[in-house]
């Protein structure tokens, strides 16, 4: 019996129950309060009274301390809450704190015995990004960001983290770097918008599923993560949008953006587009019953032409357009006391035209598409008795990506050509864009429950356990190409606006890739089963320790309806916090965890026989093209593609012998004990207040990660034949460390808030990241490695040498400030600042050589590689360069007069006010490196394993090597941004 399914009918049972009364509820991740109450002699007060009241609560939740004085109110919606602590004849006591999601809030309170008179204390600042505990986290809330210098997105708001660093692959349409956590490879961050996973089943990266002005709050965590927590080996980003409230609130909002509104960088021919881009967000929400049934509904319109350029050296200016519309809808409903339902749906729809893949050197590169997307979830929670507590929730996602790629089959025009050297591609787009549609959907669920011990003598326990599940769901027939094709070339020439190939005809040199799907996918789905524990067990009122253990088991069925991975892990998380002198001003925090990542659908997948293609690399020996750069003619492309293919059908076609081949299904296999990567993280911290006003948190971080996925192909694994009796090498996907990933860092918080109107936060990290292995591409995301394909043909210390790693930050700070200050009576003028300063990210010099005269002879092998990839230097040998940035915001909010709370308003923002220009983006520098692979009549070959390389003689850095290919190799130019609207 399939659990999913059980789970699924009883949250839609629920789903009937709900609808038949009309109403409607939002999915939503929620925080907790929890505490004791002590007389002023020290002793518990059993039967005190506490309620809890917010904005963002419906009614007021009211429990009754137990015999030990102890209270739990969970399921709360983020956002400040008022607790009234009430017991005959003693003073009412009433403290404010700030409830954020998914964390549980510790507040005590001391009543004094007395008579009517009420005795109101205020503790701490409801303005706090972050508090002491055991989790390092860092809350932002959208009320802040939006007075900010920034786009109010995800991913800037990630940014203002510590230990969150934008170092990752880059998004080649908009030149983003992804936001690593902690050391983690990009695609092992867990993105959660009100409990939907909000991550591309691919790439793994970021979505969009929101609207900007409807976000409430977002928290980061970035160790020291609680285990009902799981599916992730970097950070956990929690996003919350608004719910509306029992009283009618909205917004309209006019964002303008203009490409002229830019500097140029210094990237020759950088081009912009003089054309006014609007987006325009609307939100509006209010109650259709006060405190029992609210209403939330937001909208966001954008259609954006922005100036791009070609790949480098081309360098050739279009004009990329881009629509895009979301909507969003929900609603929260309290049947009783205690119980809520929530329910959201999001819809998001894309399409553009001119799009990137990656590096494109010709107009004919470009392409159009189209990608809808929905989103909905059902969340119900329910306080059955004061210490009882359930919840339930599903959720699921549905996306389809339409018309990327080739918009022929073509051999001619849909054949993709690539420049070894360069990266750079041309002649036709990447993928097929007239082929089916590719699916890419995922599904959750989480049932679970809490409950609260307190005796006396025994501390305090909230006990959680519960069940979590998530599915994975590609349907996708993976075509490289329009025709099947790709030819892998020696380099290319640019001359007066045109792209022609070079096709060396040595060895190594040219390769014809011939991509073919031979299955049509059924669709695959990758499951993962999880059952959790957590006590968080208050020994003291000094010491609380974390107790917590999850279970992960996968349970993937490939796209060819074949169950391919099994394998399940135990993750401990332990914590222990502890006040120093127990009023709070010192907490120190030291905890223990093991992070378990979900298992990724492309690599899991990769061993099927359906949907993905196949790979037949074959070495080009046919007439020498386009090898002397400075010749007066040259052949055009779409001659070279005609000479190649008239001379590989000539010579025997795909029945020719392979330099590489890859079957899905055939001689690539998915080993039966492949389990998901990981890290181990030891974690430690304090936390000091400054008073009432300020507090400081230093984090220390240490992870080491393993289980990496890894591709072997060696004489152990021997040969496999296909049906039409054609052998093959055949490779295993399955778990290695014999390569390493480490990494080590210090996070500096700061809070601080002198007066009402003034709010600073800071952010500093010291990090080290290294090991040998990457992980990741900016295209195709995690990848495995290849320290064990053809092992006679590597060795460590040139083809996976140790070293600081891409992401590899070793300083990041940043600073952000809001200052409000009334201008008249009936306005104020409000200015935010982000200060950024970063040091660089590294790089090294990375070529092909040949390598098969340096094998021994009699090894076997039928497709092993004529070359394979050298470090000249070490893999960080080169550096970014450092950049600071300032970026300022000025708004001015108008209220106006008789009309309630109406706001009219208009910002201003300046994005890098001193327009440095920094290089800073290495994935768009050019980091070609000459070997006698690419330039065969000017480097010698030598032997990897006997010989040292000698600069001049076997190779050299590119003419053009660490110099921009892109204008995104530098930072953000000096760029205004404008917008205006209405709040009430």
């Amino acid at each position: 019996m399939r659990v999913f399914t059980i789970v699924r009918c009883v949250l839609m049972a629920a789903a009937l129950a709900i609808t038949s009364t009309s109403v409607f509820a939002q999915g939503n991740l929620t925080g907790t309060i929890s505490g004791r109450v002590l007389g002023q002699d020290s002793l518990a007060l059993p039967g005190v009274t506490v309620t809890a009241t917010s904005p963002n609560l419906q009614g007021a939740r009211s429990v009754v301390t137990n015999e030990a004085g102890g209270y739990i109110i969970p399921f709360l919606p983020p956002g400040e809450y008022t607790l009234a602590f009430e017991l005959q004849g003693f003073e009412t006591a009433r403290e404010r704190t700030l409830v954020t999601a998914a964390a549980t809030v510790p507040l005590d309170a001391r009543l004094n015995v007395g008579g009517l008179a009420e005795a109101i204390t205020v503790t701490g600042s409801v303005t706090e990004a972050f508090a002491p505990g055991v989790t390092a986290s860092t809350t932002l809330k959208q009320q802040v960001v939006n007075e900010l210098p920034l786009n109010r997105g995800l991913d800037q708001t990630i940014a203002l983290t510590p230990g969150a660093l934008r170092t990752g692959p880059s998004n080649s349409n908009n030149g983003t770097q992804q936001i690593a956590i902690s050391g983690a490879i990009t695609s092992e961050n867990l993105i959660l918008v009100n409990g939907v996973v909000a991550q591309d089943n691919i790439r793994r990266s970021s979505l969009p599923l929101f609207i900007e002005d409807a976000l409430q709050e977002t928290t980061i965590s970035t160790a020291g993560v609680s285990a009902e927590f799981g599916r992730f080996a970097g950070g956990i980003v929690n996003a919350i949008t608004k719910s509306g409230g029992n009283t009618f609130s909205g917004s309209f909002r006019t964002t303008l953006n203009n490409d002229e509104w830019r500097a140029r960088t210094p990237l020759a021919n950088d081009t912009k587009t003089d054309l006014l881009v609007p987006t325009y967000e609307y939100t509006f929400g209010g109650p259709v019953f006060r405190d029992k049934l609210w209403f939330f509904h937001a909208g966001r319109y954008e259609n954006e032409s922005v100036g791009r350029n070609l790949f480098a050296p081309v360098n050739t200016p279009y004009t990329r357009q881009t629509l895009r519309r979301r909507f969003e809808g929900k609603g929260t409903y309290s049947p009783m006391s205690g119980h809520t339902a929530r329910v959201m749906y999001l819809n998001n729809f894309a399409r553009q035209q001119n799009g990137n893949f990656q590096n494109e050197l010709d107009l004919q590169s470009l392409t159009n598409r189209q990608d809808p997307e929905s989103t909905w979830s059902l969340n119900y929670t329910a306080t059955l008795t004061p210490a009882l507590f359930v919840e339930a929730q599903y959720s699921r996602r549905d996306s389809a990506i339409e018309g990327a790629g080739a918009q022929t089959t073509d051999i001619i025009d849909g054949t993709l050509v690539i420049d070894n050297l360069s990266g750079g591609r041309f002649n036709s787009a990447t993928f097929c864009g007239v082929c089916r549609p590719e699916e890419r959907n995922n599904e959750s669920m989480i049932v679970k429950a809490s409950y609260f011990l307190s005796r006396p003598g025994l501390g305090t326990h909230t006990i959680v356990a519960g069940y979590d599940g998530f599915a994975d769901k590609i349907v996708a027939d993976r075509h490289q190409s329009g025709s099947g094709y790709r030819i892998i070339g020696t380099s290319s020439i640019f001359r007066e606006g045109v792209v022609y190939p070079v096709w060396n005809n040595t060895p190594g040199s040219t390769l014809i890739r011939y991509n073919p799907i031979l299955n049509p996918t059924q669709g695959s789905n990758f499951k993962t089963h999880s059952v959790f524990f957590n006590d968080q067990w208050r020994m003291t009122d000094r010491a609380t320790a974390n107790l917590g253990v999850r279970y992960d088991k996968n349970d993937g069925v490939n796209s060819a309806g074949v169950t391919d991975v099994r394998d399940a892990r135990f993750s401990p998380r332990l914590g222990l916090t502890y006040d120093l002198r127990g009023d709070g001003e010192w907490i120190l925090n030291g905890s223990y965890a093991t992070y378990v990542s979900a298992v990724v659908n492309s690599i899991a997948n990769s061993g099927s026989s359906a949907g993905g293609a196949a790979q037949f690399d074959f070495q080009y020996l046919g007439p020498a093209i386009n090898v002397n750069p400075g010749a007066q003619n040259l052949v055009s492309t779409k001659d070279a593609l005609r000479i190649l293919f008239d001379w590989f059908e000539a010579n025997g076609g795909t029945s020719r012998p392979t330099v590489g081949a890859a079957l899905p299904g055939v001689n690539q296999r998915i080993a039966s004990d492949l389990r998901s990567p990981g890290a181990n993280e030891v974690a430690a911290g304090v936390t000091r207040r400054l008073g009432p006003r300020a507090l400081v948190r230093v984090d220390g971080v240490y992870r080491k990660f393993g289980n990496f996925y890894s591709t072997r192909a060696d004489t152990a694994g021997g040969q496999i034949a296909n049906e039409l009796g054609k052998v093959f090498d055949l490779n295993i996907i399955e778990n290695t460390n014999d390569i390493e990933r480490q990494y080590t860092g210090m996070n500096l918080s700061t809070s601080w808030r002198p007066t009402d109107r003034v709010t600073v936060g800071g952010a500093y990290t010291l990090s080290r990241t290294w090991g040998s292995v990457e992980g990741e591409t900016s295209a195709g995301g995690p990848t495995t490695a290849l320290t064990r394909f053809y092992p006679e043909y590597r060795q460590a210390s040139w083809n996976y040498p140790v070293g600081a790693l891409s992401i590899d930050q070793r300083h990041k700070t940043r600073i952000h400030a809001v200052y409000s200050h009334p201008v008249t009576s009936l306005g104020d003028l409000t200015i935010g600042l982000v200060q950024s300063i970063d040091s660089g990210t590294p790089y090294g010099a990375l070529g092909n050589v040949t390598i098969r005269p340096y094998v021994p002879e009699g090894l076997g092998y039928r497709s092993a590689p004529a070359s394979v990839p050298y470090y000249f230097t070490g893999r960080d040998a080169f550096r970014a360069q450092a950049t600071s940035s300032t970026d300022i915001a000025a708004s001015f909010n108008y209220r106006v007069h008789g009309a309630g709370q109406m706001q009219l308003f208009f910002k201003a923002d300046v994005l890098n006010v001193f327009d440095r220009a920094r290089l800073i983006n290495p994935f768009f520098l050019n980091t070609g490196v000459l070997t006698n692979v690419s330039r065969p009549a000017e480097y010698t070959a030598f032997n990897p394993f006997t010989e040292t390389p000698v600069q001049g003689v076997h190779w050299d850095l590119g003419p053009t090597f660490g110099r921009p290919q892109s204008r995104f190799a530098y930072q953000i130019p000096r760029t205004l941004r404008m917008t205006m609207g209405v709040r009430f």
